[in-house]
Parts: structure tokens; C-alpha cells; sequence
């Protein structure tokens, strides 16, 4: 029976590094970050970051493939405004 392998051990997709979340304080309003570091930033789900999409609260634009959030809506959210 043949044994499968996989070539990549398994990492987990979307986990924000150290530095990104240090670096949202000094980013510009202008500025966009992935939806992983707003996840855990926010300290809601992935699912919920898409409804909160879907109603209009949050707009994203794509930079290449990746989609990103203003920072300035996310600091907007976390303020509770």
C-alpha cells in the first residue's frame, strides 16, 4: 500500500507576525492590512470580519490577490465609534 506524504509540513494560514502588530500603532489611516492581523486585532472570527464586510462596515480593496482593510476603519471600530 503506498504511504502518502505531503511535500510542506502543516503551518497555520493567516497567523499575524509579532512585527505587524506592533506596526499597526505608527501606520498611516491609509494604509491596509490583511484580514489575519484585523482577526486578531479585533479579536473576532474570520466569519464575522466577512459579515461586517457584507453589511458595509468595513470596506476592503485587494492588492494584488490579498485582500486588506483600511486602517483607518479598523482604528475607527476599535475606538467604538
Amino acid at each position: 500500500m503506498p504511504q502518502l506524504t505531503s511535500a510542506k509540513p502543516a503551518t497555520r494560514l493567516g497567523k499575524p507576525a509579532k512585527s505587524q502588530l506592533k506596526e499597526f500603532d505608527v501606520l498611516p489611516e491609509s494604509a491596509g492590512i490583511p484580514i489575519a492581523l484585523w482577526v486578531t486585532l479585533s479579536g473576532r472570527s474570520r466569519s464575522s470580519i466577512y459579515r461586517d464586510i457584507e453589511r458595509g462596515v468595513l470596506s476592503p480593496f485587494k492588492i494584488g490577490g490579498s485582500v486588506r482593510l483600511r486602517v483607518a476603519e479598523c482604528r475607527q471600530l476599535l475606538r467604538g465609534v
